[in-house]
């Protein structure tokens, strides 16, 4: 109902009035929308800025062509106003395009105004983008704190989010951070390729990162890779220390982990 035909509903004026007296022309807050204007938008008359981001009704209505009901027009994080002191568009959740919204780069100390696609600004493996939709942050190239950098964990299937130095998913005898540090895989227990655990390779001071398949480290007649499958030690020519190359007990059929040198084999 609308009892004095004035364009405004009796209800809305009495709930922001409390009486009838208001035209639609009225214009009480001063914010350039009038009465009929703040009613057909379902603003408060009586406030000039109804949603608070510093920009008057009036104005966001009919210059800035924001809402003026909410403070963050295109719910990217960035009020209205500071947008509109930053160069950036209220009306546009990523001015630059380049996939990241503008509140998560000026919260970053990102340039909203400059495609970041292919920027990796803390110099971890990851391009700005990639650490926004990761969730990582794109400032700090260990997100997590275990010492291996995000884009290092991404590439090798961890989460750069969730610490896992002391993790060993390959389940090779080396933590995560150790095959970081050692330039070895950390899904892969054999890096190389022949045979050998990394962390076997690591803890008898072998290169983990090259073969040593055929390599007879302490020249006792067996390889390395014969040792690793023995149990024997391939930097010890004689493990059971009994006077005999690990090697010519192999070959002679003597146990090349017991003591045998006061056997009669034959």
């Amino acid at each position: 109902p609308d009892t004095d035909g004035d364009g405004l509903a009796d209800m809305w004026e009495l709930t922001y009035f409390g009486n009838l007296d208001q035209t639609g022309q009225s214009n009480p807050d001063d914010d350039g929308c009038d009465n009929l204007c703040e009613q057909m938008r379902g603003l408060n008359p009586t406030i000039g800025d109804t949603d608070g981001d510093r920009l008057s009704d009036g104005a966001e209505v009919f210059t800035y062509r924001t809402r003026p009901n909410h403070p963050d027009s295109d719910g990217d994080g960035l009020n209205d106003s500071t947008e509109y002191e930053l160069g950036t568009d209220p009306r546009d959740t990523d001015t630059d395009d380049d996939g990241i919204p503008d509140g998560y780069e000026h919260e970053k100390g990102l340039d909203a105004l400059v495609s970041n696609i292919g920027t990796d600004t803390d110099s971890d493996g990851l391009t700005d983008l990639q650490e926004y939709r990761l969730g990582t942050d794109p400032l700090n190239a260990d997100t997590d704190g275990d010492g291996m950098p995000d884009g290092w964990e991404y590439l090798n299937g961890l989460l750069p989010t969730l610490p896992s130095a002391v993790m060993d998913h390959d389940g090779d005898g080396l933590t995560d951070l150790q095959e970081y540090l050692q330039g070895t895989n950390q899904v892969n227990p054999d890096s190389d390729g022949e045979g050998l655990p990394d962390g076997y390779e690591v803890a008898n001071g072998l290169d983990p990162l090259v073969s040593n398949a055929g390599t007879d480290t302490d020249d006792d007649g067996l390889s390395d890779l014969e040792e690793y499958r023995l149990g024997t030690d391939p930097n010890n020519a004689d493990t059971d220390g009994d006077g005999m190359p690990d090697g010519y007990e192999q070959a002679h059929g003597m146990p090349v982990l017991a003591p045998s040198a006061s056997f009669d084999a034959d």
